[in-house]
């Protein structure tokens, strides 16, 4: 179990588990009733000591795994029917454009239109593509949203201006005035200020 390929192996298996269940359409099947459906799952072992592998069965671990309590069986037993179901561990398998394997092996078209966007990403799948639609023309709204309103301030503060330009004028002809004035009464008394300060330099005996 320490081989890199043991995990690689055991991925591509669950792969190809997660592919035979959604698309015969068992990922519909919920948990509590799949004791219904012996076509989803029935036992199988063709040789002694498999243990139990029914539903509910606890599944054996060997090792010090369940002394660890970060692993999920130190608290809790495995079963089937707590495995069955891939998006209840956070599993999602990403087939990029759906090239490769998936097409090669004609699942493609077996599967057509019943993949579960929990279980799968497919940038080709026409219930990915709506999804991913949806989020443009959300994002497209928005942009439009932020665009009308600025435009719509934009418009508003021009009216303004325009409706009232010689109050608008008034305004600036007395800020610019205001402002000169500041500066010319500034310069004024930093200029007293010095000539006082030189007045009162003269010392005793100064020519």
């Amino acid at each position: 179990s320490y081989d890199p390929i043991w995990y690689i192996f055991h991925s591509m298996v669950s792969y190809h588990q997660a592919m035979w269940t959604d698309c015969n359409d068992y990922d519909l099947i919920k948990p509590t009733e799949l004791d219904d459906h012996p076509e989803a799952y029935s036992e199988f072992c063709d040789s002694d000591g498999c243990g139990d592998m029914s539903l509910d069965g606890k599944m054996y671990f060997g090792g010090y795994l369940t002394d660890h309590k970060w692993a999920f069986v130190n608290k809790q037993d495995l079963t089937v029917r707590k495995s069955f179901h891939f998006d209840r561990w956070n599993i999602i398998y990403d087939l990029e454009d759906g090239e490769g394997f998936y097409q090669n092996s004609g699942l493609s078209d077996y599967c057509k239109g019943k993949l579960n966007p929990d279980w799968w990403i497919i940038s080709d799948d026409e219930q990915y593509q709506s999804s991913n639609q949806d989020e443009q023309l959300k994002d497209k709204i928005l942009s439009n949203l932020d665009s009308s309103h600025s435009t719509t301030t934009t418009m508003l503060i021009t009216n303004i201006v325009k409706d009232n330009q010689l109050i608008v004028s008034v305004v600036f002809v007395a800020i610019i005035i205001g402002l000169l004035l500041f500066y010319k009464y500034k310069n004024n008394k930093d200029m007293n200020g010095r000539i006082n300060a030189k007045s009162y330099s003269f010392g005793y005996g100064s020519v």
